[in-house]
Parts: structure tokens; sequence; C-alpha cells
């Protein structure tokens, strides 16, 4: 091959200037015969075409009917370079002499560049013409009409053979060295290429500082390494991020195979799509494939199995999520050896959570590079500016840019060409302060001109990313903290309801707004004066209504005109300059009770101070001009009081009580003369009294402040001592050891005392002014000092966790992996020409293939390398070419292909190269010559039968068949596309997935499956956002897949639907499953039948992910009948009344993960290990958050990546904030599937978040039903339909992670007011709100937790006054001094414990009540309210001492339990209780007063009546006959009725302890329904023996304490045929009868404190025995109790109460009727 030089040109005599670029059409012309045409020449067609080389092929551009000659010389003329092929038969076509003389016409008159080609023939005998050429133009010759001519064809083909050129022959290859056609073409193209396109740099010109920061990231890149390298450039926006990486891809590119510059990946993912960035890589990369679709799982597995092996340059930019990285880039075993991928993004964390260790921070310009951009844009000269005035404004504008190149360059270009004014009035314009607010806000984002509302826009994205508290912690550095010390700023705000600042800077931090450097907070200028804006905002014209102030002019407009509101909750004046004093009226702080953070001087107070804020955590007021401080002022909050020059003449009070104070400073105050006492303050780390010039004593209590870490006292001038001893074990250490600074300068110390010898760790010392002595002993001891600092770092593994295998072990997968994806088996004749071109064109797609020449090591058998070739590809393409079966070597390739086809499933493709597929099947022509001579070949005789049979089977495959006259680049290209096509496979043993927990869920899915089953299945996969459906059907349909003929997994069925309608989907359905014929159009209608017609008999399994709509499986999936038997249909969705409606008989409801696994999967998120985590402090915190999430996958994934490399502060910091706000992705899933609710739905949704999660949801309708509102019937289920929430049993239970949701979107309807907000459940704000009566009718509920125990609260008389809409209220720890003067009428539940009044307001009257608790309560009568409530159905007043009566209740006829347990004073019960057709509970448990109940209760539905504990009570009544459960345990009763005996529904009877009962009637024994028989502590005076003849139904009897002798029992108890617990405790009998072993059902049998047992009967073998652990087993029974009973065995030592299903049953039941025991 030629170089470049050798593409010749003949000098043109005319003016070089004439033959302008834009008269060539064409770049190349190619001249050939059209024995080339279809393979040599095509083939060079195509590459050119490929790298955009515009190239003349007569067939490609000539119109038909035109006139060859004409446009073809044309052409030539038009044309910057002709490449003319000579072959064989060139020169016997006129029309290619004619094209080359017009050629060599052109090389003269037009400089055409001219370069040939000897394609089989040699030069010379071009040029000296041999047989071929010389017969040529005899035949031209014999012509009269070309006789004129051939003489100049002659020449101009002499002349062109003459010129250096290119030269294959077969056989012998051009310059020796290259081997086959694509070689040859690939070279030519590259001299083409070199020759017309002058390589432009496409770096952009003047880019300022990109030099520098391009190789400041050399060394990061590590080009040269063959490792693959993930790296981040991070920065806020406008900082250069994307030039560097442009820069870096430009500079760099040219050293990979392959590479994709992905720009805007954040707006092209939202707009578009992922897929289509999946599809930009492989485009770029020319793997794209023009009719094959996908979703993101599939992209995933292209990209990875097709630049596996390929060193690829990769740049992402500008990156906003995780799952962007997670899709486009993985991780490092996607990509090729010396692999660099490059990620922009302004959010540190994701680089982090994604696990890229490499993080360039870009930096803004420095100085010097800011000027030269900025005036480079001003006056396009970047070495001068007009004079010295416009380059100190070059200089002002430089200084606010801040080093930002986006900034320098939008205000450098918008002042091009302006003059001076202009650009000082721009200026101003630009530096906010020094001008008032109407100005500010005048130039403010709506009205800033298109320079600087083109900055803010591209600045403001990353602000409106962040969260609520985040949003806050930005505006707060922006507006007090910038350039504060981190740890400073996170004492003042942490521990607030709304703040927490460690996890939020480090949000800020990771996403490039704030940068910390040392321990200080830096935000950028520009990012600080858009937060400014911001916060001016909230409201143009009042600063009073906005929530932060700091210009000097807006804060005393407030304070002047008293015009604060409680929005403000900041005011920081700065104190770096004095100006003129400002007089406030006393009550200008009155308005602002929200006020937390206060910096302020230059203030007189001529009449005093009436208000400061409470809320208060800094105090700074500089020249406090008062000796007090308001009467109301209890700033409990207060974390820094610093007051330098202040008046006070003595602390006061206000400031001794601090528990959360660590500063106080009040430097300066000379009237100050002692400090107070300041045990009060026990967290004070800052102790300052600097300058306190008449300060003469320091209190004792300094001695206590454990914390202190700083004591100054310089020049307190009257200071003589400190205490004699003092402890300050953080100042000073144990005897001071651990003190590091000491100032003694300037005092009139004499000596040190000798605990000085105990300083260890002081490294600072400052003693001018000591005596000789003094210094001479401290110079001794400094002499000795030694100083070791030592920091240990250990990781622990913690043995609980449960290892999962680490995703770097790959070891396990490397084995089954195909080292090939393509084996070539072809015939030598074809080698250099179609197989090579077809072997590049796969190698191009970078489809690994294995082509003989290639891969096999010389001196090796070729047999067994080209064997196993074979078996270690996954599929092979057999070139069947005229003389293929001359080979014997072809032949033994294609048996072990077919046998490889039957036993490996690989793929095989025939191409019929030339020949007819019906020749090699019936094996004529060329193919039965060459088993003839084969047959001939003794060697041969055995295998040329299997080697016809081979040939034969292959020939009936459907291949691809190329004829002669056929286009062999178009045919390649069809090939290479089918091929990739078939390829494309996901990896179905994928070592990165580190599915914790999948195992466990796919083995109760296989059950589902069934997949030996011949049925067709639809399974639905149903659960809340976030828990793992997609995840688990996605790993079914990877490892099941292959058992189908056909698979589809259709991802985000909902989204794509609503997108693109649910044709897309059918044709995507149909195009996985290789139905789709590409030109098909239709509508959804006859997309189903296609469907179903197509597939009813093929076996399939189809995912239909996210489903959200009836008509999504309706039109996708019909019923079973479309499919083939076998098939598996899998639905994930998270409405489970979908999948019913459809039929769907098979439901999974997917759980979340259980507590090991969720602590592996955060572990593994965190720390990048399952197993481990640093020590056992993390540990401690892992088990909150994954205590937090409650199994919940999503949200561990989110919480354990944002954490990953985070300290333990951010950790605690982040758990903090989760207990009052949401975080994380998840969150946004799930808001997205609340918005989807219909409004009562939403109602119902918060009701339970806040109030019902674990209620019963019966209890719950009842509470909520019948308002105009409110369907809870419906919207309960439609709720559990949606996977909002799981009924239980009857409970309602909603994840915590939905429920934190809900709870956050009810704090959002309000953010400052809690009293605005529909529902209120937090202590804080419940009584915030009853406090400051600032309740609105928007509140609907009070819910407080009842569960602990607070101090109480006096609330005024109106603090319900302005709720009139309330519904629900449950309240405690609650005193009412004044009374009470208004409750809500729309009351529903009332639930007030210890209500202290006796009364209750007059204008209440709640007709709607439905539940009246009140326990505990001060009535001594009810109210007259409460008698008349038609709706009521729970009266509980538990524990209220002082009633003595219960009213006539025939007005509250829905009552269904009544409760007045622990009346003590309760004496009588109302014959009216008669009345209560629907009481099912009568609850009357030790009321000691009541004697008796009324003589006849017809109480159709009672179905439990408690009477324990009612010590007086004496008569049983005649009652109703429905009656279930009756508890008289503990009561005076000495008989029951004859007409218990009609009781037939009674399951349970306790007369336990019933000491006065003489008489039992023996029809009890008959009941038919009686489960459990409760007799303890009864001294039996009747006879057992025939006693329990009736019980059949018996389970549990307890005769236990009733002075059993021996023979009490009955010798035949088998009427007791279901008894399976029998309770004999605690009686008096030596033995036992053997009646007991008739007891089939026998499981407990209870001997407890049985001491004068001296032997057991013979048990069955299920019955265990509980006895006491000291009782000495009988003879001979020893082993039987001691060791076993059977199959039983021993339990010991239980308490019988709680042990005893007697027990045990008795408290379930009366927990759940009445919440007692």
């Amino acid at each position: 091959m030629a170089s470049t030089s050798n593409i010749q040109t003949t000098p043109s005599s005319s003016d070089p200037s004439s033959c302008s670029e834009h008269r060539w059409k064409y770049q190349v012309f190619l001249s050939f015969r059209c024995e080339t045409c279809y393979t040599f020449t095509s083939h060079l067609y195509n590459s050119l075409s490929k790298k955009f080389i515009i190239t003349f092929k007569d067939d490609k551009k000539l119109e038909i009917g035109t006139p060859i000659k004409k446009e073809l010389l044309e052409a030539i003329e038009k044309s910057r370079m002709a490449v003319i092929i000579i072959s064989k038969e060139y020169a016997s076509s006129t029309w290619c002499l004619e094209e080359l003389a017009k050629i060599v016409e052109c090389m003269k008159d037009r400089e055409l560049k001219v370069l040939p080609i000897f394609y089989h023939v040699d030069p010379s005998d071009v040029g000296k013409p041999d047989d071929t050429f010389r017969d040529a133009f005899a035949e031209h010759e014999k012509n009269i009409e070309n006789k004129d001519k051939v003489q100049t064809w002659r020449n101009a083909l002499k002349k062109v053979a003459n010129l250096s050129g290119c030269h294959l022959e077969s056989g012998l290859y051009f310059i020796l060295f290259y081997r086959d056609e694509p070689t040859f073409i690939k070279e030519i193209v590259k001299m083409i290429s070199r020759e017309l396109i002058n390589l432009i740099d496409d770096h952009e010109d003047n880019l300022v500082g990109i030099d520098s920061r391009v190789n400041e990231m050399h060394l990061q890149l590590g080009i040269g390494f063959n490792d693959v390298r993930i790296i981040g450039i991070c920065g806020m926006s406008g900082m250069g991020k994307t030039t560097l990486a442009r820069g870096i891809f430009q500079k760099f590119n040219h050293l990979f195979q392959a590479k994709s510059f992905l720009e805007n990946v954040s707006l092209v993912s939202k707009r578009n799509g992922l897929v289509a960035l999946q599809e930009k890589i492989l485009s770029d990369m020319k793997l794209n494939f023009d009719q094959e679709k996908w979703d993101v799982l599939k992209g995933i597995d292209v990209i990875r199995n097709r630049i596996l092996d390929t060193k690829v340059l990769i740049v992402l930019d500008d990156v906003d999520e995780k799952e962007q990285l997670e899709t486009l880039a993985g991780n490092c075993n996607w990509f090729g050896p010396g692999s660099r991928i490059i990620v922009t993004t302004r959010y540190e964390c994701l680089l982090t959570a994604h696990g890229v260790q490499i993080i360039y921070p870009i930096k803004g310009l420095h100085e010097n590079e800011a000027l030269q951009l900025f005036i480079q844009e001003a006056f396009r000269n970047p070495n001068q500016c007009e004079d010295q005035d416009f380059l100190d404004l070059c200089n002002d504008y430089v200084s606010c840019a801040g080093g930002h190149p986006l900034v320098l360059k939008v205000l450098g270009s918008s002042l091009l060409g302006k003059g001076r004014e202009v650009w000082k009035r721009s200026l101003k314009k630009i530096q906010v302060p020094n001008r008032d607010i109407q100005q500010q806000l005048q130039i403010g984002f709506d009205a800033l001109g298109e320079t600087e509302k083109h900055i803010q826009e591209k600045l403001k994205i990353g602000f409106d990313a962040l969260g609520e508290t985040e949003k806050k912690m930005f505006l707060d550095i922006a507006c007090f903290f910038n350039g504060e010390d981190k740890d400073r700023v996170v004492d003042l705000l942490e521990g607030t309801s709304d703040c927490f600042p460690k996890i939020d800077i480090e949000t800020l931090v990771d996403k490039s707004l704030v940068t910390i450097l040392g321990r200080k907070l830096w935000m950028h200028s520009l990012l600080q004066r858009m937060g400014w804006y911001i916060v001016c905002c909230e409201h143009r014209d009042k600063p009073g209504k906005r929530s932060r102030l700091w210009r000097r002019d807006d804060i005393f407009e407030v304070l002047r005109e008293n015009s604060g509101t409680y929005k403000v909750q900041g005011i920081m004046l700065s104190t770096s300059s004095t100006h003129q004093e400002e007089d406030l009226n006393p009550e200008a702080f009155s308005k602002m009770d929200k006020l937390k953070l206060i910096k302020i001087c230059d203030v007189n107070l001529p009449r005093g101070l009436n208000f400061l804020s409470n809320w208060l955590r800094l105090m700074e007021w500089h020249e406090y001009p008062l000796g007090s401080m308001p009467k109301s002022f209890q700033p409990s909050n207060l974390v820094e009081l610093i007051m330098h020059r202040s008046n006070f003449r003595q602390l006061p009070m206000a400031f001794l009580k601090l528990k959360n104070l660590k500063v106080m400073d009040f430097s300066g105050s000379e009237y100050l003369m002692m400090t107070p006492d300041l045990s009060g303050c026990p967290r004070l780390q800052k102790l300052i009294f600097e300058g306190c010039t008449r300060l003469y004593e320091v209190h004792p209590s300094i001695g206590a402040l454990k914390h202190l870490i700083l004591l100054n006292l310089k020049d307190c001038k009257c200071l003589r001592s400190l205490p004699h001893e003092i402890n300050l074990e953080l100042l000073i250490g144990q005897n001071m050891k651990l003190l590091l600074e000491f100032y003694l300068d300037g005092t009139a110390i004499e000596e040190l005392p000798s605990s000085i010898e105990q300083i260890n760790c002081l490294m600072f010392l400052s003693s001018r002014g000591f005596g000789q002595r003094s210094s001479e002993k401290w110079k001794r001891h400094l002499g000795r000092r030694k100083w070791q600092r030592c920091q240990v770092s250990d990781m622990a593994f913690t043995s609980n966790i449960q290892t999962t295998p680490s995703s770097s072990d790959h070891s396990s997968c490397s084995e089954h992996r195909r080292t090939y994806e393509v084996f070539l088996s072809f015939r030598g004749e074809t080698r250099n020409t179609f197989t090579s071109h077809l072997c590049n064109a796969l190698r191009n797609k970078f489809i690994y293939t294995f082509k003989d020449d290639e891969r096999l090591e010389i001196g090796t058998p070729i047999k067994k390398e080209l064997l196993d070739a074979i078996e270690k590809s996954a599929m092979a393409v057999i070139i069947i070419s005229k003389e293929y079966a001359s080979s014997t070597w072809c032949l033994e390739e294609l048996v072990k292909i077919l046998e490889c086809k039957k036993e490996r499933e690989m793929k095989v493709l025939p191409i019929f190269y030339h020949v007819e597929p019906s020749d090699v099947q019936h094996q004529e022509g060329t193919f039965g010559d060459a088993f003839a001579k084969h047959e001939q070949n003794l060697v041969n005789e055995d295998k040329v039968q299997t080697w016809k049979n081979a040939l034969r089977e292959v020939s009936t495959h459907v291949g691809r068949y190329l004829k002669n006259d056929e286009d062999e680049p178009k045919c390649i290209e069809s090939i290479v596309k089918w091929i990739s096509g078939k390829l494309i496979e996901p990896f179905r043993d994928d070592p990165d997935l580190n599915l914790v927990g999948i195992d466990s869920r796919l083995e109760e899915m296989n059950k589902h499956l069934a997949l030996a089953s011949n049925d067709v299945r639809f399974i639905g996969i149903c659960g809340m956002s976030g828990m793992g459906k997609t995840t688990l059907a996605d790993v079914i349909f990877k490892k099941f897949k292959r058992q189908f003929q056909a698979a589809s997994f259709l991802k985000d069925v909902s989204s794509r639907s609503k997108e693109n309608g649910l044709v897309a989907l059918q044709e995507r359905l149909l195009s996985d499953v290789n139905l789709k014929d590409d030109q098909e159009k239709w509508d959804e209608l006859k997309g189903i039948e296609v469907i179903r017609r197509r597939l009813c008999y093929t076996k399939v399994l189809i995912v239909l992910d996210d489903v959200d709509d009836r008509e999504q499986l309706e039109k996708l999936i019909g019923n079973s009948n479309w499919f083939g038997a076998g098939s598996r249909i899998i639905v994930t969705t998270e409405d489970t009344h979908l999948l019913t409606r459809h039929g769907v008989q098979i439901i999974y409801p997917i759980k979340g993960l259980d507590k090991k696994e969720a602590l592996q999967l955060f572990c593994l998120k965190a720390f990048r290990y399952p197993d481990q985590c640093p020590d056992q402090e993390f540990l401690a915190l892992c088990n909150d958050f994954v205590s937090y999430a409650d199994g919940h996958p999503s949200t561990l994934d989110d919480w354990g990546s944002s954490l990953l490399g985070k300290g333990k502060e951010v950790w605690k910091s982040l758990l903090d904030k989760l207990k009052e706000f949401p975080h994380g992705g998840t969150q946004e899933k799930l808001k997205i599937a609340y918005d989807k609710l219909g409004k009562t739905e939403q109602k119902m949704f918060l009701d339970i978040a806040c109030f019902f999660n674990g209620e019963d949801k019966h209890r719950v309708v009842d509470l909520l039903e019948g308002t105009s509102d409110c369907f809870p019937h419906v919207d309960i289920e439609t709720l559990a339909d949606k996977s909002f929430i799981t009924i239980m049993e009857t409970k309602l239970w909603m994840h915590s992670v939905q429920q934190r949701m809900g709870w956050y979107i009810v704090r959002c309807e309000h953010r400052d007011k809690p009293g605005k907000r529909s529902r209120l459940w937090r202590r804080d704000d419940i009584f915030e709100v009853l406090r400051k009566n600032s309740g609105t009718s928007r509140v609907q509920g009070i819910m407080l937790s009842t569960s602990s125990t607070h101090q109480e609260e006096d609330l005024n008389p109106e603090a319900f006054s302005k709720m009139d809409n309330l519904r629900l209220i449950k309240i405690c720890d609650v005193n009412l001094p004044q009374g009470l003067n208004s409750l809500s009428n729309c009351l529903r539940l009332m639930e007030w414990h210890q209500y202290s009044l006796g009364s209750i307001p007059e204008s209440f009257q709640p007709s709607n009540l439905v539940e009246l608790i009140m326990h505990r309560s001060n009535f001594r009568q009810l109210p007259m309210a409460f008698l008349k409530l038609k709706k009521l159905k729970v009266m509980d007043f538990s524990g209220s001492e002082n009633l003595m009566m219960i009213p006539d209740l025939s007005g509250c006829p829905s009552l269904q339990k009544l409760i007045f347990e622990g009346c003590p004073r309760l004496d009588k019960v109302p014959p009216s209780i008669g009345a209560l057709k629907h009481l099912i509970l009568l609850n009357l448990k030790d009321c000691k007063c009541l004697r008796s109940l009324p003589r006849e209760i017809n109480l159709e539905s009672l179905n439990l009546l408690i009477l324990s504990g009612c010590s007086s009570f004496n008569k049983f009544p005649e009652i109703g006959q429905n009656l279930s459960e009756l508890y008289l345990d503990g009561t005076a009763i000495e008989e029951l009725p004859l007409s218990i005996q009609h009781l037939t529904g009674l399951t349970l009877i306790n007369l336990g302890e019933c000491k006065k009962l003489s008489v039992f009637p023996s029809d009890i024994c008959r009941l038919p329904a009686l489960k459990t028989l409760i007799l303890s502590g009864l001294t039996t005076t009747w006879s057992l023996l025939n006693f329990f003849s009736g019980l059949t139904s018996l389970v549990t009897l307890d005769l236990s304490d009733c002075n059993l002798l021996d023979g009490a029992l009955p010798d035949n108890l088998s009427s007791l045929s279901s008894l399976e617990d029998l309770n004999l405790s605690r009686n008096n009998f030596t033995c036992l009868p053997d009646s007991i072993s008739q007891l089939p059902k026998l499981k407990y049998l209870w001997l407890y404190n049985c001491s004068r047992l001296q032997s057991l009967p013979n048990l069955p073998s299920t019955t265990q025995v509980v006895i006491t652990q000291e009782w000495t087993s009988p003879q001979g029974h020893s082993n039987q109790v001691v060791g076993s009973t059977s199959a039983g065995g021993l339990i010991s030592d239980y308490v019988l109460e709680e042990a005893s299903p007697v027990g045990s049953v008795r408290k379930r039941k009366m927990k759940e009727a009445f919440g007692t025991a």
C-alpha cells in the first residue's frame, strides 16, 4: 500500500483559487468494470460511505433514462478524487476507457486526485499491455467508431499505470503484508480519508483553563493502564464539567476501539427514556439495530454482550439519577480492558453510591484565568481591553462571578460592544447590597435580562431537586452561615423538628451546592445570590413575611414598623461595620414567635422590650442596652448566648437554666461583677467573660461544667483567683492532663501548684511576665514532655450478619461462558473475499468471531483446535461455496457443528455462496464430484456417508442464498443483523445482581409456576411499590425463559401504554417472539386478533410489569385461550382487584425482607459488603435503619446507598430526620400511586396512616361511616386492592414506609402552622395548637398516643373553640384549671383519658358520636349530652372511681359495648339496659359495690358478660339465650338460675373463686357448645363422679385449687373426648386415676404444686406435663416424668396464669373484647 503522497495530481495552470471547494459535488468517483461491481467495488463503496465520504458509483447515482455518458463525465468533473479499479476486463469496456480519458484530462485541468487500484492484475501488464489488455484494444480498433480514440485510451491507461497505486493479486498480497480484501480496503479508505479530509481539531478554540484541568485529570485517567475505570467529574452547574469531559473525549478518543459521548443524560432520559440513550451508545459504536426494539433490561444485556471485550471511551454527561448509571454504565465488568467511563454530575453522592472510586471535584477558574475568559468574551481579544477604566470594571465583574466559567461567559458576551455606562449599570444590578428591596426584586428571576436569567435557570435546577429540609438548610447557609464553622451550624440547628443539619449539609455537599473547606461551609457567591433571591420571592413587598432577614434595610424596616410575622425564623445583621443606632418600640419582636436565630446590634430600646421568641437557639445581641429581659422570655432551646458589651450588672434568671446552652459570651460587659451559679447550664463548652473589667468573682459551680473546653477571663482586671478546686474534665482533664493551651501572660501569679506535673498534652504556653523561678520550672517540665498520637481503624466482622457471596467472585460463572459467539466454517476460496468481509463486519459489531487463520497457533493440531472452537461457540455460520465439499476439514467441521446443535443448542446459519441449495441437498455438480473423489480415498470410506448426511441436513435449514449478481455488502449487513438479534440474550447468572432474599421467593413462586404442568397459567405478583415485584418477575423470566418456545418481558406497562398506546406494546410483544412483520400496521382490535392467532399454539412466557388498568390485560394477554399449552403469563401490579377482575386465580402477595435479609441488603448498599460493618456502633445503627424500613427493599437500597462513605454523625442525623420526613426515591414512586387515588380514598389513606394503623377494620368503618365525604367500606377495600394497606384477620396494617409518606403529606398541608393541618398525632404539634389556641376548622382529628405518661399540660377554656370540624379526638395528660368552653359537635370519637372536670361544655351536643371512651374520668353522674346519642356504639368509663350509677340509656339504642370496669362505687344498673337490643358486651368487672342486675335482662345480642371481681354480686338474673361467654369469677354468687340450661350457645363459663357457690345445676354439663369450664378455687360439696358425662365438646377444664383428694375424679372420663387441657394444680391427691389415659386428645396436664402426688398413670403420647421443678418424681416414674412422657416431655417452672392455656385464652379474649386482661 502506498502512502498518501502517492496519490497523484497534475499541476493546474489555472489560478488555484478558481477551484473552490464548493464546486465538488462528490469526494470520490469510482471507475470500475462490472466484474467487480457486486464484490470488491461494492465493499469499497460501502466502506467509504461508512466514513461519510460522498462517493459516486454509477448504479447508485444515475437516474434511469438519462444519457449515461453525459452524467458520467459530469460526475467526474464534480469529483475531488477518482479511484480507478483496474481489473482484467477493465480495458474491454469503452465506457471505462472514456471515463479513464476524462479522469486524466481532469488531472491536468481540475487538480483531480487519482488513485489506481490494480485488482488481480500486474501494473506492468497495464503499462505494457499483456495478452488481456492487447486483445481488448485489438477488438476496439476493429470498430471504426473507436479508431480515433484508441490511442487516447492507450495513453491514458499507460499514464495511470505509471502512477503509484495499490496492487492486489490473487495469491500474492499487495506489498506482501495485507492478507485479505477487508484489510486492503481498510488501508485504501484510510489513504483516501487522509487526502480528502483535513483533520480538524474538534477542541473548542480558546477554552481558558481547560489544559490545566485535562492535565490534572490525566493521572486519574491512567491512559495506558489496562484496568477499567469509572471516573466522576463533579461540581455545581456551569463550572465546566461538560467542557472538561468533551476536552478529554476529543483528546483521547482515538486511543479506544469505540467511543460515545452522551450529552444531557438527565434531560434526554426524561424526554425520550433510557432506551433511547442505550440505542445512542450502540449507534455511536456502530452497533445499532435499525428494526430491533427493546426495553431497558434488554438494552443492558445488549450493551454488556456487545462491548464486553472492547476498549471503550464513554462519557455520560449531566447524570442525576442512579438508574441512569445502572442502565448505561453498570459496572467495570461490562467493558473491555483499558476502558474509561467518565460521568459528569452535580451529585457526588450519586457517584459514591454507584461505587465510583475516582472523583474529580471541578474548581472555579483562578483569578487570572477568569479575567482572561471574561475579556475574551467581552472584547473577543484575551490580551487587551480598551483602557484602565474598562480593566477595573472587568476585575469587578470577575470578582462577582467568583471564578464561575458560565457566568463569566454569559456576562462577558452580554457586554460585547457596550459602552462604559452600560457596563456600570449592569454591574450595579449584579451587586445585590446597597439598594432597596424594590430594585433588588426588579432584577429578580422573572425580570432578569436574558443574561442573568440563563445563569439562574441553570443553578435553580439543583435547588428544585432538593427535599424540604435540604432547601431550608441551603437557604440558612446562603443567608446566614456562608463561611461559618460546620460544627457550629450543626449545634445551632440540630434538634428542631424540621431541621437535620448533619445529613442535610452532607446532601448539599454531595450535590455540589456547598463545599466544606477545613471545617468551614462555603457556598459559591452565585448560589448564595440565588438563595437570597428565593427568600425575597417569598413575599416581594413585605420583608416581614419572609423566612430570613439579613439586609440591614429590611431588618430595621420590619422592626420599626413591627411588621414581622411568625414566618420570620432568622434575623442576622452583619456587625462588621458601625451604623447609626435605631430606636425600637417594645413590641418590635412580638409577632415573630417562631424566631430561631437573632444577631443584631445598633439598637436602642428607650421604652424597654416586651417580647422575645422562646424558640431562639442563637441570641447574639451586641450592646444590649437594658439591664433585664422580658418576663415571658424562657429560651429553653438556646444554644449560643452572645451579648458583647451588654448592660447587665448580673445575669437574668432566664439565662441560668438553659440545658442546651453550649456558648455563653458576655465579653466587654463592663458592669458585670460576678458570674452566677451556672450548674443549670450543664452542657456549656465555651464560657467567655473577656474584658469584664469589674468581674471579681467566679462562682464555684464552674467546677461542675464537665463539658467546658474554653474558659476565657482575659482582661478581667478585678479577678483575684479562681475557686480552690476546679474539676473541668474536658478543659483540663483529670488533674489538668488534657490541657492544650494555657494563657497566663499579664497575670500577677507568682508560683504554679505542684499538680502542674500532671499536664502531659500541653502544646502552647504563654507566660510573659512570669518570674525567673516559675519560668525555669516550666522549662524543666516541658523538656520532659512526650506526645504520641495513634489512630487505629479496624474492620470488625459481625457474626450475626449472614454472608452473601461477594460480587467480585466470578470464578463460578467464568467456566460456563462461551469463548466465541460465532464460528465461521468456510472453504479457502472465500477466505480473503466474502468470508473475510463477513468476519470483519461481525467484529466491527463487537461480535467475538472465530476464523481459523486468526485463532490457530502455529504448530498445534488443526483438528483439535477447530473442534474446541466449535464447542465453545454460541453460533456457527457455514459458508457453503462451490469447493466446500472438496475439503475433508470443512466436512469434519460440519459434522461437529450439527452435533453441537443437538447437544448444546448451538444456533446454525448456512450461507449458500453462489451455489444452489438444491445442488447441496442432492449433492449434484461440484458436490457430487467432490464426494466421488472422497469415496476413492480408502481413509475416508467410513466417513463419507456421515458427511453426505450432514450436508444434506444443513441444506434443509433456513439460511441465506447469495446469488452471483447480488450486492455482497448488503447481504453481509443483513446477515450480521440477523446474527446480532439471535445472540442478544440476558446473562442468566449475573454475579452483579446481589439480590438478597430472592431465592426464598423463587422457591415459593416455583410452586405457583408448576412448569411441568401443561395448563395455561396466569400468575399475579402483587404488592406495594418498591417491594421487589419487578425484580422477582425479571429473575423468573431470565431463569426459565429457555423452557418456552417464545418469551417477552414488557416493562413499565402502565407508563408506556400512556406514552405510546397499547398498539406499541402489542407490537413489542410480537416482536419479542419473532412474529412481527415490520411492514404490518394495525389498531388495538387487530392487535388482539394477531396475538391470539399467532400464539394460540405456542408455549410462551410473558411478563407484564406494572399493570394498572384492566384494558392493558384485556388487550395484551386476554385469556388462557390465547396461548399454547404450558404457557405462563406473569403480571406485576399494585392492584389486587385488577387481577381478580381479570380472573387471575393465582396471586402471590410479595412480602418484605425478613430482618436478617434486610440487614444483609442494607449493609451491602452502605458498606458494599453484605456481611461487614466497621464496628458495633455502626451495626446498631444498621439495625435501627432496618427496623425503620420494615423489610422494604427499595427503601433499604435508597438509604444504604445514600449513607455509603458517610460518618456516624450523618447516619444518626438521617435516622432522626426519618422520624419526621421521608427520604429517598422510593417515596416519589409511592407518591405517584397515592396521587392516582380518588379524594375519599386519599382521605382514608391519611386517616389510617395518622390514626388507625393496626386498628380493627370494623371499628374504623363504624367511626367514619355516615359522613358525606367518607365511604370507609369501599375505600378500605380499594386501598387494600391497590396494596396501600393489608387486612390481616380484621386488622388494618399499613407499611411503615407508606405511613411515613402519609405523615409527610399531612405535614405539607401547612409546614409552619400545625393548627392548619387536617390531622394531628405528634405530641408537640398537638400541645402547641392547644396551648396557643391556634387550631382551625381544617383540623379533623387529634389522636395522642396514651402508651406512655408525660407531664400534664394546662389548657385554657378556648383550646378547642376554633376546631369546629373536629371528628376524632384521643387525648390525655391534660388539665383544665379554668374549665372548657367548647368542643366540636362533629365528633364521632371522643376518647379522653383522665378528664378532669365533672361536666362538659353546655353547647356540646355530639349527635354523631360513635365511641365515647373516658377512662378514669371525674364524673359522678353522666352528663345529659351523653344520654341521647342514637349512633353511639361504645361507651367506656373504665376506672371512673367517682361514678355511682348508670343513667337511663334508652336514648342510646345502637350501643354494642358498655364498659364500666373498675368503677368501685357503682352500685346499680338501670332496667333500661334490657332495651339495648344491639348490646354484645357488658363489662362490669371489679364494680365491687354492685349487688345485682335487673331481674330480667332480655339482651338478644349479648355475647359476652363480665362480672369478674364484683365481690358483692350475689344474684344472677334471667338472661338472653345468645350468651357465648360468662365470667362470674370472684363474685359472691350462691347459685345459678335453672334457665342457664337454655344457654345452648355458651362456650365459656368462669366460676373461679366463687367461694359461696353451693349449688351447681347438673344441667350445665349438658350444654352442647361448652368448651371452657373454669372451677378453680371452688371447694366442691357435690360429687364429680357423674359430673362430666355430657361434656363431649369440652376442650379446657380447670379444677385447680379445689382440694381434690384421691377418688374425687371419676374412673371413667371417656365422655371428655375433646379435652385438650386439664388443670389439676394445687390439689391434695397422691395418685391420679387411670381414666386420664382415656383422654385421647389431652395435650397439657397441669400438676403445678401437687406436692403429695406420688404416681402418674400411663399418659397419651402427645401429653405434656407441667409440674414444679422441685417436685420429687414418684418411684418408678422418674425417667417418664423428668426425662419425658413418651413424646411429650417435661415443662417446669411455669407461672400458671401466663403459661396455662386457660390463662392465655382468657387473657386474649378479655383483651380483644375490651382492652384489659
